[in-house]
């Protein structure tokens, strides 16, 4: 099952319990990681990482998200 919050400013939180979400996304080895996926509107994956995120990777994800504000 896929648990989801729906948060005030409009993201949703997705808990992919099952491998659900991977495995229709073809994700990849998710397993026991923290995963960020940033979707448009539109449905098009706009930024994605797996594991820790790096300095560059969070700068990176802010660049992204001002696109979208």
């Amino acid at each position: 099952d896929v648990c989801s919050s729906d948060l005030s400013n409009g993201a949703t939180v997705l808990a992919d319990q099952n491998n659900t979400l991977r495995d229709a996304w073809q994700l990849g080895d998710c397993n026991n990681m923290f995963v960020l996926l940033l979707v448009s509107k539109e449905g098009d994956l706009v930024f994605m990482r797996k594991g820790p995120l790096s300095d560059a990777d969070k700068k990176e994800f802010y660049q992204v998200v001002q696109k979208y504000r």
